[in-house]
């Protein structure tokens, strides 16, 4: 995919590192056979303990103290993106460029940071986030807290504000060998993830092959030794580091990032440092090919499809595949040039661009007026769009608008249109998220072949791994993401697209063709979007008899709200979960099953009126306070106050305000978990009676209908884009002036995800970023694998 603007490579690495998180499991290695690992240092102490003892000793980070610090801060901008730097004293991550601050700036940008981004090296990001989890839990400054966290020789020798442990010779050879750290050593990878002895926020030491192996190796100093922190799941290969995000020893665009464990030298050993005692929550290594399928609760590709044509196009895989079967082996895409021009969609079978003003644009890089022009995006779209009208009848100009393409593609001023949202956005990413697509993320292609999930019809990306990783970089804008259409047997080396035909990057060799898996990046990682269900295989027996089961689906549209509701059946009971959404359409899929027993739950949120001590509310009171031209009295029944001989004074409705000089109520908000509540001032003259909740809003629901997902998600992204570029865009509408004012304080809090702010970014105390957007998604991915997740528990 060619010609496209550059996007934002700081949200790009802070989605790659919500969905990475909340995907774990996607770079597991296999479970092998590994002798039990050997703790060294058995009568020393855990690394959390060896931290307190280096400094004040009043306080010994707990594991699960330690964890909140790495879930707060791996999904914000703080440290990731943070580019990487050669200079052996970068500490300054983009949240904290304390370096650059004093003076240092002009070595840190000749070794590879700068003023807005900052930069660290692998000791640099330990050293700070150590001493920034310290001084976070304990209150004391970096310059305190740093004094108990080993970095590298002579960095106190450097004159900066803080220091570092300074026993030995600042190293952290020293400090485990004068603090007698419990340690593991193991040969490979391998035997690392398959020991059993990881936990999420141990520390990882990649030790340099060239100058020794294992603590021996570590003794000698070295530019390729490496270090990170463990961010798996005992057996996951995942660790979060400044450093190489493509291999070992590769250091093209290194940066800190959350990605598979990688050392700077080509051959590594390993040391693992456990933050504390274990708690028996690490997991054995997950056995190979079990890909983790992202929005598990969402829509197949096709289905999607079927939503966004109103059901006149089913999409049906058999019908998707015979498509695809007729259309490889005849010439109406085969040998269509593949330009350079993003838009470009007109195959030699339908060359209608070369009859409108692009025809221009298609001559200048390649098009002709006999063969057309694709580009990769506009070769799938087109396709898709052709099978739907083969399929449907309707005509392609028609089908087209079922079909996801980019989010320019409609404002161009051609004929024919692509899908987009009612608000007009468009583009894969958007259509993933307002569907809620399943999908899968592979980091080679090995292994997404050997996945068995894929089946003929399946829409695969090539994920230019310049700028990120499966879906996490597909989100950032690059010249070099690529799309195509599988048509292998599941585990075959085969698709269709329109791009490079010989290798990975080769921009040379190009066409439309079925052809191997070739990105438009040197380095790809993969995005799957299943077309639909695979297909169960067939089941045959030695007897005559043959026992089918058959589940009907029934799928309706209208345009009021979609409503999901899923029940399915154990040995014993059943549960029924329903889910409202505020959308355009409804769609409602019902699964049933024989129950013995049923158990209902319902994704509403009630809104609870708890009244203060002095004020008793209305039973009405959190439908009314959004009415126009409200009063106390419309809200409260009575009042008291009670002073302090215990003398009661009972005010009358009428005889209550929001305040002498206030027409309308003042909202105040308190966060009690994931609930913000409500609460309003009821006044008796100049003297506050009481502040009682009328209302509650959900952190994260930004549209307010009680249920946190993608939708909210997209919202904010909206809002996001809209006023970046200082277009008046509300979160509620703007019809009942006062209704209006009072739910759009409320959407804007939910979706503050990091600062909180209740007052529509009117103040420096917050606004809202694609950084709340992604704190959103990562929430619901965590609710959608079923973790019983609280704000708390990612923020607090």
């Amino acid at each position: 995919m060619m010609d496209r603007k550059n996007g934002f490579l700081r949200t790009a690495a802070l989605f790659m590192s919500a969905v990475i998180i909340s995907g774990s499991g996607a770079f597991a290695v296999p479970s092998l056979e590994a002798e039990a690992a050997v703790m060294k240092n058995q009568d020393g102490v855990y690394l959390n303990e060896a931290l307190s003892c280096s400094g004040n000793g009043n306080f010994t980070e707990s594991r699960d103290q330690w964890l909140m610090t790495l879930d707060n801060y791996s999904v914000t901008d703080f440290y990731i993106g943070t580019p990487f730097s050669d200079w052996a004293y970068a500490a300054s991550p983009y949240g904290d460029k304390w370096q650059f601050n004093e003076g240092y700036g002009w070595i840190m940008d000749k070794y590879g940071g700068d003023e807005v981004n900052g930069s660290m090296n692998c000791t640099g990001f330990l050293w700070h986030i150590l001493s920034k989890s310290i001084s976070d839990y304990t209150g004391v400054s970096m310059s305190v807290a740093s004094e108990a966290v080993p970095i590298l020789n002579h960095f106190n020798e450097q004159g900066f504000s803080c220091s570092s442990w300074n026993g030995g010779g600042n190293r952290w050879y020293d400090f485990i060998s004068e603090n007698n750290v419990h340690y593991y050593e193991f040969n490979t990878k391998a035997e690392m993830l398959s020991s059993g002895v990881l936990q999420k926020g141990d520390i990882i030491w990649c030790v340099d092959s060239n100058c020794g192996t294992l603590m021996k190796g570590l003794k000698t100093p070295s530019d390729d030794h490496h270090v990170g922190i463990y961010m798996g799941d005992g057996g996951d290969d995942l660790w979060w580091q400044s450093g190489p995000i493509y291999g070992n020893g590769d250091k093209r665009d290194q940066q800190n990032s959350i990605n598979p464990i990688y050392g700077c030298s080509v051959s590594n050993t390993y040391i693992v440092l456990p933050w504390s005692e274990s708690d028996g929550a690490s997991t054995p290594a997950k056995p190979p090919h079990e890909p983790y399928m992202y929005n598990s609760d969402g829509w197949y590709m096709g289905e999607a499809i079927n939503m966004a044509s109103l059901n006149t196009c089913a999409a049906d895989l058999g019908k998707w595949q015979n498509f695809i079967d007729e259309y490889t082996s005849n010439d109406y895409y085969k040998g269509t040039p593949y330009i350079d021009w993003v838009f470009a969609s007109s195959p030699k079978g339908d060359r209608w661009q070369m009859n409108e003003w692009s025809v221009s644009e298609m001559l200048k890089v390649g098009g002709t007026y006999e063969e057309g022009g694709l580009n990769c995006m506009g070769f799938v779209w087109h396709a898709i769009a052709k099978g739907l009208s083969v399929e449907s009848g309707l005509d392609i100009s028609q089908t087209g608008q079922y079909v996801p393409f980019s989010s320019y593609f409609n404002g161009l001023g051609l004929s024919r249109k692509c899908w987009a949202t009612p608000g007009g956005s468009g583009g894969w990413t958007v259509f993933v998220d307002y569907y809620n697509l399943h999908y899968y993320e592979f980091p080679t292609k090995e292994e997404m072949l050997s996945s068995g999930v894929l089946q003929k019809g399946d829409i695969i990306w090539c994920v230019d791994g310049s700028v990120g990783l499966g879906m996490a970089g597909l989100r950032t804008i690059a010249d070099n993401h690529h799309i195509g259409i599988y048509t292998g047997n599941g585990t075959s080396d085969s698709w269709w697209q329109s791009g490079p035909v010989k290798a990975d990057g080769d921009l040379v060799n190009v066409g439309t063709d079925v052809c191997p898996i070739y990105g438009a990046a040197a380095k790809n990682t993969y995005v799957v979007l299943p077309w639909a269900k695979k297909a169960e295989p067939v089941v045959t027996t030695t007897t005559s008899t043959t026992t089918s089961t058959t589940t009907t689906t029934t799928t309706t549209m209208t345009t009021t709200a979609v409503t999901t509701t899923s029940t399915s059946s154990a040995a014993s009971e059943t549960t029924t979960v329903s889910e409202t959404v505020t959308s355009d359409t409804i769609v409602t899929e019902t699964e049933t099953t024989q129950p013995v027993e049923t158990t209902t739950a319902a994704t509403t949120s009630e809104v609870p009126v708890q009244t203060d001590p002095n004020v008793v509310l209305r039973s009405d009171a959190g439908e009314k306070i959004f009415s126009s031209g409200v009063k106390a009295s419309d809200i409260a029944e009575s009042a008291k106050i009670v002073d302090d001989d215990g003398f009661v004074s009972e005010f009358k409705p009428e005889e209550l305000s929001f305040g002498r000089d206030r027409e309308t109520p003042e909202m105040h908000f308190v966060r009690d978990g994931n609930v913000f509540k409500c609460l309003v001032d009821i006044y008796f003259g100049d003297i506050l009676v009481g502040s009682p909740e009328v209302t509650r809003v959900l952190k994260g629901d930004v549209n307010l209908d009680g249920i946190i997902n993608a939708v909210d998600a997209s919202a904010v992204l909206t809002y996001y884009a809209k006023h970046s570029t200082e277009q008046e865009y509300y979160f509620t509408t703007r019809e009942e002036p006062l209704e209006s004012e009072l739910k759009e304080r409320m959407a804007f809090l939910a979706a503050d995800i990091d600062t909180e702010s209740g007052n529509c970014g009117q103040d420096d105390s917050g606004g809202i970023s694609a950084k709340d957007a992604t704190a959103i998604l990562t929430f619901y991915a965590k609710q959608s694998a079923g973790h019983n997740i609280t704000w708390n528990d990612l923020f607090e």
